[in-house]
This record gives C-alpha cells, sequence and structure tokens, in this order.
C-alpha cells in the first residue's frame, strides 16, 4: 500500500481553519496535496510523526508543515487547537513570503512559551471567526493574518536574514523546490544548475551557504528522506521502492541507502518496527 494523499482543501480552494475534533482518533500517515499546514496545539497528548521524526505532543506546540510532508497522530488525550491550511498562492500579495515559507524547511516544531502561545491564540481566534464572517475583503484580511503569523514564527526562532545573500536564498529556494518536483527522475547537479541558469560550482557554494551542504548531499538527502517515508508509512517492499524511486536496480538502491544510513533498507525497516 502506497502513502495516501489527502486533500481536505480542495482544488479550488486557497484558505481554510478548522478546530481539532473533540475525540481520540489515531490517524493513517498521510501527505497533504498542495498546501502547507499551521497547527496549533494547546491541549492535548500523545505523539506526532512527521516524516520520519516523532514528536511528543506536549503543549503548547505549533507545528509547520510543509506540502509533502508525511505526517500521522496517536492522541492519547483529546486535542484542542487549530488547523490552518493554506496554498501559497493565498499570499501571492506579499513579497517575502518565499523567505519566511524557508523556515518551513528547516523546523516542523514550535515549543512555545506561554507569552508565544497567548500572541499565537489570539491571532487564531481573529483567523477563526473572520473565516466564519465571509464579510467583504475577508480574503484580504485572511491574508494579512496570516502574513503576520508567519512572522511571529520567524521572530520567535529569532531569524536574522542577510540582504547580501537574498539572491543566493532564492536560488536555494527554487533548487529546493526544483528538487522536490524531479528528485526521482533528475540526480545531476549539473542539471539542476543549468535549470538555475548558474554554474555547478555557483550551485554548491550557494547551498553550502545557505544550506550547510553541498549540492549533491541535498539531492541525496531527499532521495533517502523519500525511501525513509516509504520505508515508514508503505508495506512496499524494498525491490518496489527501489522502482519507485527510479534505481537501475535493488542493488543499487540498497548500496546507495547503506552509504547514506550505514544500514540497508531492510534492517532499517526491521529497527524502527521494533
Amino acid at each position: 500500500m502506497d502513502i495516501q494523499f489527502y486533500n481536505k482543501l480542495g482544488k479550488e480552494s486557497l484558505f481554510k481553519i478548522s478546530c481539532f475534533k473533540t475525540k481520540i482518533k489515531r490517524t493513517k500517515p498521510h501527505k497533504h496535496e498542495g498546501y502547507n499546514e499551521i497547527i496549533l496545539i494547546s491541549k492535548g497528548k500523545g505523539v506526532h510523526h512527521v516524516d520520519t521524526e516523532m514528536y511528543e505532543i506536549n503543549p503548547p506546540q505549533a507545528y509547520l508543515l510543509r506540502n509533502g510532508q508525511v505526517h500521522c497522530w496517536e492522541f492519547t488525550e483529546i486535542p484542542e487547537g487549530y488547523v490552518l491550511m493554506f496554498k501559497e498562492e493565498f499570499l501571492l500579495q506579499y513579497a517575502s513570503v518565499a523567505r519566511l515559507l524557508e523556515g518551513f524547511e528547516e523546523r516542523n516544531l514550535y515549543e512555545l512559551r506561554p507569552e508565544e502561545h497567548q500572541d499565537i491564540r489570539k491571532l487564531m481566534d481573529s483567523i477563526f471567526e473572520e473565516a466564519g464572517n465571509q464579510q467583504l475583503f475577508g480574503n484580504e484580511i485572511l491574508a494579512s493574518y496570516l502574513n503576520i503569523l508567519l512572522l511571529k514564527f520567524r521572530r520567535f526562532e529569532h531569524y536574522k536574514g542577510k540582504e547580501n545573500v537574498v539572491f543566493e536564498r532564492e536560488i536555494a529556494r527554487s533548487f529546493r523546490q526544483m528538487l522536490e518536483e524531479n528528485f526521482s527522475e533528475i540526480r545531476q547537479v549539473k542539471k539542476y544548475a543549468e535549470m538555475l541558469n548558474v554554474t555547478p560550482k555557483k550551485l554548491n557554494s550557494i547551498c553550502r551557504e545557505v544550506l550547510g551542504k553541498p549540492a549533491l548531499e541535498v539531492v541525496h538527502g531527499r532521495i533517502d528522506l523519500e525511501a525513509k517515508r516509504l520505508l515508514l508509512h508503505t508495506d512496499l517492499s524494498v525491490s518496489e521502492i527501489s522502482y519507485k524511486l527510479n534505481f537501475t536496480d535493488t542493488s543499487h538502491f540498497v548500496k546507495f541507502f547503506k552509504k547514506v544510513n550505514e544500514v540497508s533498507p531492510g534492517d532499517y525497516r526491521h529497527l524502527l518496527s521494533q
């Protein structure tokens, strides 16, 4: 069984906010198609799985999930909070949105201090109220609130951008986006550099500066992440995963996985199932 895609936003919608359902329910591992999520948990206990990480639910917390990330919930107490879903197009009027969303790439969990939780909760309450009103300029007001919400999270992590690396950050962001769309077909740094209209040397330099690792390691990391997602959250065989990720044969995939993780795909799956 492959990982399921859920689309709770709908093809035409760009934004949605809802409260957590007041019941304990274990969800199946799934991806959300075409949108990002901001999740505020004010009450509740359990575990939240995001890709290969397992987070203990210990409110107040916020989770930032990017389009395509695999996650599932195992609540042991009834949760309270909000789930906000949005497509990036909803924020087109804000030129800084791409920079703000870089935080989603680097971090999923925010452990909130009481004053931070109060701040975010007030914003979420206002967003929920505005979304239910459906009044004139409602979408514009919601987009403004969402932009503020993203800015708040960047403030919490004490993010300080450097004006002289705006170009480098934009290239890194475009590279990550291209990689997300093509990682199973295109693995050559040279090809990505051509698509970005920079030299492979320049792309490597940018990746080291912005992402902290060379471009090829970023490519391999994305393939490795997908392999781990499939090993953790599906019952696909190693051979089927190898085929799905476009390796020439299973042995090539096993060799790649062992080089990155120092353990075979089969042993990795076995260790995590214990």
